[in-house]
């Protein structure tokens, strides 16, 4: 399912995305994706619904890297879900996560949608993406791009930022 609207007003957008987080407590899908916009307008979005509804904001850039950096190469891998999910809290109402380009990081050897499937398992969890979202795939980064993404999307609940034409 995918809502689309204008970009430019933060009150539509966040009243918008206040009626999906009150449908999804009802559906067994808790995973919505924020696509569309630039980076500025999906942060200002998530922040905003995030203090609005008692959700835990997370930008994951940064902190993640500090913890990454603690750590040998060949320990990142296995400490990235075990990290998110302990920045993530527990018990947490929900989570927005920000700033996750981080997981593209080929040498982490994460699938980011999957590691957000994760958290989601508990919590809603709104999460920007980074990339494209066609209507059927999931793209972050260009083919070429040692960081390269592309997933089928059809099971993910999405809200837009941009008008569909």
């Amino acid at each position: 399912m995918t809502n689309t609207a204008p970009t430019a007003n933060l009150g539509y957008h966040l009243s918008q995305l206040a009626e999906v987080l009150v449908s999804i407590h009802r559906s067994n899908q808790r995973l919505i994706l924020i696509v569309g916009g630039d980076w500025q307008q999906r942060t200002e979005l998530l922040k905003s619904t995030a203090a609005a509804h008692d959700l835990t904001y997370l930008s994951l850039g940064l902190p993640l890297s500090r913890v990454l950096l603690d750590l040998l190469p060949h320990e990142r891998p296995l400490a990235v879900e075990e990290q998110v999910v302990a920045m993530a809290g527990i018990g947490s109402r929900g989570l927005a996560l920000d700033h996750v380009e981080i997981l593209f990081d080929p040498d982490l050897k994460t699938d980011p949608l999957r590691l957000f499937e994760v958290l989601a398992r508990d919590r809603v969890v709104l999460a920007a993406w980074p990339g494209e979202y066609d209507g059927q795939r999931l793209t972050y980064a260009e083919p070429a791009h040692p960081e390269h993404y592309s997933r089928a999307a059809s099971d993910i609940q999405f809200y837009s930022l941009e008008v569909m034409a």
